[in-house]
C-alpha cells in the first residue's frame, strides 16, 4: 500500500516539475524511505492493523451468520408457500379434472337421449328457411328472364 500511495503521489508531483522525466534518485529516494518505514513505525502500525483486521472478520463473521439463520428462515418459509400452493393447485386440478368427465359423461347421455329432438328440429328449420329463400330467387329469376325477352 505504501508503495503504491507513495508511487501516484511521486508521479503526480514529478510531471509538472520534471516534465515527465524519471529521476533515478527519486526510486532510490522512495525505496529508502519504504525501507525505514518499513522497519521503524511499519512494524509497529502492522501488528495494530492486523489486530483491527481480527476485530473487523469476526464483526462480519457474526453479521454473516445472523443474516444466513434469517435468510434461511426465509428461503424455508417461502419453499413451505411454495410447495403447498403448487400441492393446493394439483389438488384443485384434479379435482376440476374429475368433475368436467363426470359432467362431460352425464351430458352425453343426455344429448343422446333429449339433444336428437333439438338437432332435428334445427335441421328441419335450416331447411325450410333454404326452400324459402330458393321459392324467392326462383320468382325474381323468372320476373327478369320475361323481362328480357
Amino acid at each position: 500500500i505504501f508503495f503504491a500511495l507513495c508511487g501516484v503521489i511521486t508521479s503526480l508531483f514529478a510531471l509538472p516539475f520534471n516534465k515527465g522525466n524519471v529521476r533515478g534518485f527519486i526510486l532510490f529516494g522512495e525505496a529508502v524511505g519504504f525501507l525505514c518505514y518499513r522497519l521503524s513505525v511499519g512494524s509497529i502500525l502492522s501488528k495494530f492493523y492486523r489486530f483491527i483486521s481480527v476485530i473487523l472478520r469476526s464483526i462480519v463473521q457474526k453479521i454473516k451468520k445472523y443474516l444466513e439463520k434469517i435468510f434461511n428462515y426465509l428461503l424455508k418459509a417461502v419453499a413451505y408457500v411454495v410447495y403447498n400452493v403448487s400441492d393446493l393447485i394439483d389438488k384443485s386440478h384434479k379435482a376440476a379434472v374429475e368433475k368436467h368427465q363426470k359432467r362431460k359423461a352425464s351430458g352425453a347421455r343426455k344429448q343422446s337421449r333429449a339433444g336428437r329432438g333439438i338437432k332435428d328440429r334445427l335441421n328441419e328449420q335450416k331447411k325450410q328457411r333454404k326452400a324459402k329463400y330458393k321459392g324467392k330467387n326462383q320468382k325474381g329469376n323468372n320476373r327478369r328472364r320475361r323481362e328480357r325477352r
